[in-house]
């Protein structure tokens, strides 16, 4: 988690005005499958620059949430816009999903985005919700699917082979810095873990980008992790033929594909 940590700390404002923009309405689409009844304690695990959050403390007007990320620039962007807003019935904290630092049964729900795939133990990630929800309390997940940026997949393994010395034995997730779980694996993980699945399901949308701004969005999410196996005086004309192997794919726009999977449960026992 530490390279999560870095990557974010680095990357906080760019994520915020890059990513987060073509996220807020899954982070919609979340909040109304949970459908809250308006008091309940809310823990959002990777909370990120704090938008569903935030939206989720708006329509909680007996309720309060609590949003947790481990990078400390994350906590801090999220605070500083939520002091603009006027709620108080909403807080940011630094800490490590991984290791909880709250009661157990603390919370009547845990929603989490696009964190899943980071998580580098998912059976303790999802134990620790599971400690940290009252019995019957509601989970929320958004988790990208294996389908996820599959045009940026298909431009980096035609890199690896375009420069082996420097990736050998490199996988084009690794690259894309995500650790995608299929969705009998992540439905599994969860029935192990506790959770009963009320709602399951796919989201895909297409959006058309520049190469430019495609890669603004994929750098603001990985810091340019892709670039690590290749010695620094060279760089640059790696990120040059990834541009162009995206452009040369789809033209003058890359046609972006976000595949996410939705899960709503309950904390069973």
């Amino acid at each position: 988690m530490n390279e999560v940590k870095r990557i974010y700390d680095r990357m906080a404002a760019d994520y915020d005005r890059y990513v987060t923009p073509c996220r807020i309405c899954q982070f919609l689409i979340l909040a109304h499958e949970l459908n809250l009844n308006g008091g309940e304690r809310v823990l959002e695990l990777g909370s990120g620059p704090g938008v569903l959050s935030t939206h989720l403390a708006k329509v909680l007007s007996r309720g309060e949430v609590t949003g947790l990320d481990l990078s400390d620039r994350m906590v801090e962007l999220a605070s500083e816009k939520v002091r603009d807003t006027g709620l108080t019935n909403v807080k940011f904290v630094q800490g490590d999903a991984l290791g909880l630092q709250f009661s157990d049964g603390a919370f009547d729900a845990v929603v989490s985005s696009y964190l899943v795939h980071w998580v580098p133990d998912v059976d303790r990630y999802f134990s620790e919700i599971h400690r940290v929800l009252k019995v019957g309390g509601k989970l929320g997940i958004i988790a990208p699917s294996p389908d996820m940026y599959g045009e940026l997949r298909e431009a980096y393994r035609t890199i690896i082979l375009r420069h082996p010395v420097y990736y050998e034995g490199s996988q084009v997730s690794e690259m894309i810095g995500l650790k995608v779980l299929s969705d009998e694996q992540l439905l599994g993980t969860l029935k192990s873990a506790g959770f009963g699945v009320q709602r399951y399901f796919q989201l895909n949308f297409k959006e058309r980008l520049g190469p430019e701004a495609y890669i603004r969005r994929v750098n603001a999410i990985t810091d340019e992790r892709y670039l690590e196996p290749v010695p620094p005086n060279e760089r640059d004309m790696v990120r040059e033929e990834l541009m162009l192997e995206l452009a040369t794919h789809c033209r003058s726009e890359v046609l972006t594909t976000e595949c996410s999977i939705f899960v709503i449960g309950t904390r069973e026992a």
